[in-house]
């Protein structure tokens, strides 16, 4: 609801995705809600983990990998890079979530920090409503 019409991830994954997609053992998640887009032209991605009682940490650190890996990886489309930049790995104790959302940036001549600056604004979007969740 806080994207609107600008939440690309249509597609929900299967709970075995979330070891083959984004590394995290699923021996230590409860439940997870995953999707992704159903175009590889479009990146993003959502999960949402519950991890079992005392995995939160865990869970973290290897969605944490696996958004590390995303910001290495020098085959990422150019227009791509601001919004994988942006990306956020958020943790509320056992709960735990990786933000790749929001609209594409359509301003072609805006330069790399306003590029950067509007995929942040667009992430934070995602941030400050799991927030309030927990707040």
């Amino acid at each position: 609801a806080a994207y609107g019409d600008n939440y690309v991830p249509s597609m929900p994954f299967e709970a075995l995705q979330l070891n083959e997609i984004f590394g995290v053992n699923t021996d230590n998640v409860e439940e997870s809600i995953l999707e992704g887009p159903m175009m590889s032209a479009h990146i993003d991605m959502f999960a949402a983990v519950k991890a079992k009682e005392g995995k939160g940490e865990e869970v973290e650190s290897e969605l944490n990998a696996y958004r590390d890996m995303l910001v290495s990886d020098t085959m990422q489309y150019p227009s791509n890079l601001a919004k994988i930049a942006a990306s956020q790995v958020i943790r509320h104790g056992d709960y735990v979530f990786f933000v790749m959302l929001g609209a594409f940036n359509e301003d072609m001549e805006a330069s790399e920090d306003e590029q950067a600056k509007f995929a942040q604004d667009q992430t934070q979007i995602g941030v400050d409503a799991i927030n309030a969740f927990f707040a």
